[in-house]
């Protein structure tokens, strides 16, 4: 059972390096900021 969820594990993680997620993260933030700054700004404001 643990060789085999290892294996399954190192199959999966070099394929999608800690880097991919970071950019996948930073752009949905981003999206989301953008998207919605003003409503942030306006309910700080008031």
């Amino acid at each position: 059972m643990k060789t085999s969820i290892q294996q399954s594990k190192k199959s999966i993680f070099p394929s999608f390096p800690p880097s991919f997620f970071i950019q996948i993260l930073t752009d949905s933030l981003e999206t989301v900021y953008l998207q919605h700054p003003k409503k942030r700004r306006k309910k700080r404001t008031n």
